[in-house]
């Protein structure tokens, strides 16, 4: 975990030294593959999101926890809390960001009539730290927006001044125009949540895995750079949020399995 840190502070101080010449190198407003990520790039993992939050709503609900419904409806109505914005910002890619979980997860819902008590008591803590890892990707980058005010490179391309990523501290509460940290990086990013099935995986499976993801959220950083939404800083910054995330959420339930659904019982 260490050398990770390290890694990342040296990436974040070349990105500090190179981020508006590299901004400039790759804008491209209509590149395709910018704009499909920029449409479609969060959908695994808010399908996932979802996947994880229906699993963990019926491992509540086989163990007579009365909040499994409340589980289940808090994730959802959070997640259309986020991507519903005001209708000058909405577009219809964002319908289908927001209809095309919804829809599998009830499809999902079906499925899992078949699971067995034995699938569910074995894989219920995976999709629990897959769900908390998800759900903070989305929420924390969003809170950062709101005392962070770094204009997006389009924005600077158009005459306003570039600023760098350690200097924009202003609460304001419209995250549109915002770029630092990348919500996009950030919730693809979520997807590396998913190695937390690590030990039920063969050893070549799990690295075409690894290999697949970051891969992915490689190509969403990137796509969101030659979109002109952020800067190099700013996807760094939104990928490193959902590892710090998954591994402390990992740590607790590695010490304490009861810890994570304690706060269930209050609700």
């Amino acid at each position: 975990m260490k050398k990770w840190y390290f890694v990342f502070v040296m990436l974040i101080g070349l990105a500090t030294l190179f981020d508006e010449p590299i901004a400039i190198i790759v804008f491209n407003r209509d590149s395709l593959f910018a704009n499909l990520f920029y449409a479609f790039g969060e959908l695994p993992s808010l399908i996932l999101g979802t996947v994880a939050w229906l699993w963990t709503s019926l491992y509540l609900k086989k163990h007579n926890h009365v909040s499994w419904k409340w589980t289940c409806v808090f994730y959802l109505a959070f997640m259309i809390g986020i991507f519903v914005q005001p209708p000058r910002y909405f577009n219809h890619f964002e319908y289908w960001m927001l209809i095309i979980p919804v829809i599998l997860s009830l499809i999902t819902f079906r499925l899992f009539d078949k699971v067995t008590d034995e699938q569910l008591n074995r894989y219920h803590l995976h999709f629990l730290i897959i769900g908390l890892t998800i759900l903070f990707s989305i929420l924390i980058p969003q809170l950062l927006k709101l005392i962070w005010e770094r204009p997006r490179p389009y924005l600077v391309f158009s005459g306003i001044d570039f600023q760098a990523w350690y200097i924009g501290l202003n609460l304001t509460f419209d995250n549109v125009t915002k770029s630092f940290p990348s919500g996009h990086s950030a919730v693809a990013a979520s997807l590396l949540s998913l190695t937390v099935f690590k030990m039920e995986m063969k050893n070549r499976t799990y690295k075409l895995l690894k290999f697949i993801l970051f891969l992915y959220i490689l190509m969403m950083m990137i796509s969101r750079m030659i979109r002109g939404d952020h800067y190099l800083s700013d996807v760094l910054f939104g990928a490193v949020i959902p590892y710090l995330i998954y591994v402390h959420v990992q740590n607790v339930s590695m010490k304490d399995k009861n810890k994570l659904w304690k706060m269930f019982d209050s609700i």
